[in-house]
């Protein structure tokens, strides 16, 4: 029996100012933004998958993405980080300093 992997590489350009929260705040902001090492914005893959989920079905939601059962399936999708990326569409690697 063979394992068989799709890749899939998605951009998602926004129309309108975006920014996903972490959910508390600070001394100095009412919101904190989600970012990565170097403080860019970036969106978890569970906000991603969790749009992508609500998109679908009842049907479709325990095959693509498991349930919380403990005899359901797991998920048969994975959904990595959304990265910043730079004018010329390329992500912006983490800063050293």
């Amino acid at each position: 029996m063979s394992t068989r992997f799709w890749i899939g590489v998605v951009t998602i350009e926004c129309a309108a100012p975006l920014t996903i929260a972490t959910g508390g705040g600070d001394d100095l902001r009412d919101s904190v933004c989600v970012t990565d090492a170097s403080g860019f914005p970036v969106i978890p893959g569970s906000s991603i998958a969790g749009a992508l989920r609500a998109r679908h079905d009842v049907n479709a939601q325990s095959s693509l993405f498991g349930g919380a059962e403990e005899n359901e399936k797991r998920s048969r999708l994975w959904v990595g980080w959304a990265s910043t990326h730079s004018a010329d569409n390329r992500p912006i690697p983490f800063l050293t300093v």
